[in-house]
């Protein structure tokens, strides 16, 4: 397992407050193989927990963050990846 901590203050000041509820409320959804499982969530005054499946690897996101140059493999890869998400 992993927890991620979300700073309530930091998110507000970013507006991707909403994107975070609506993440939330989608991972409570999934129940999906290829989708990182959320086991529970705790929201108190200042801060978010997120606990969740622990991904080895990490966030995709960061993945691709770390490349200068994103190879086109990767792109299609992604993309692929997505669509089996949403289709299931």
């Amino acid at each position: 397992m992993a927890i991620k901590i979300l700073n309530k203050k930091k998110i507000r000041q970013y507006g991707v407050f909403e994107k975070v509820k609506r993440e939330l409320k989608i991972l409570r959804r999934f129940n999906n193989p290829h989708t990182i499982k959320l086991f529970e969530f705790i929201d108190t005054q200042s801060e978010i927990f997120m606990v969740l499946e622990y991904a080895a690897g990490g966030e995709l996101f960061d993945l691709i963050a770390r490349r200068e140059k994103v190879s086109s493999f990767l792109v299609d890869l992604t993309q692929i990846y997505f669509i089996i998400v949403v289709r299931r």
